[in-house]
Formats: structure tokens, sequence, C-alpha cells
């Protein structure tokens, strides 16, 4: 994994987990609804951190 892959998990990821992300991410952008979290496979997938 790239450093610049880590820099990203680390700031935007807990941004994305937050209870409050939705109305964080209205407050920077008014037509923003919510992030299409149902629309995720299995959650979150960070780029090869499962695999070897």
């Amino acid at each position: 994994m790239a450093s610049s892959q880590a820099a990203n998990i680390n700031l935007f990821l807990p941004v994305l987990l937050h209870p409050a992300a939705d109305a964080n991410l209205a407050s920077l952008k008014p037509d923003f609804a919510a992030l299409a979290r149902s629309e995720l496979d299995h959650g979150y997938r960070i780029e090869f951190w499962d695999e070897p």
C-alpha cells in the first residue's frame, strides 16, 4: 500500500464512519442527501487490505 493510500484511509475513513457524516457533508454541499451505505457490498473495501 502506498503512503498516499494510508493517508487517505486515515483521513477519510473516520469521517465516513462517523454517525454525523451525512449532516457534516451536507453542511459542505447543500444538495447532498446521504452516503449510499446500503449500496455497499459488505461494507467499505480498502484496496488490497485483505489480500497478501
